[in-house]
């Protein structure tokens, strides 16, 4: 019997950080997936907020900063 491996969406975040810094792609975030056994859907729903495109996360920047800096 397998148990999905449970991730807060802090513990998702320090490991992408730890490992790729603040800025990482799509294929970033499977390999990070792969090397924790946890789903790609489930990363990515926890690191949604710092989506900057298709494919890319940038921890430094939000979309709430971005709505900012645009205003």
């Amino acid at each position: 019997m397998t148990f999905e491996l449970k991730m807060t969406e802090q513990q998702a975040i320090d490991g992408l950080r730890s490992t790729y810094g603040s800025e990482f792609t799509a294929a970033d975030v499977k390999a990070f997936c792969a090397m924790n056994d946890i789903g790609y859907s489930t990363v990515t729903k926890k690191i949604q907020k710092y989506k900057v495109s298709k494919g890319k996360w940038n921890l430094e920047i939000t979309q709430e900063k971005v709505d900012q800096i645009e205003n």
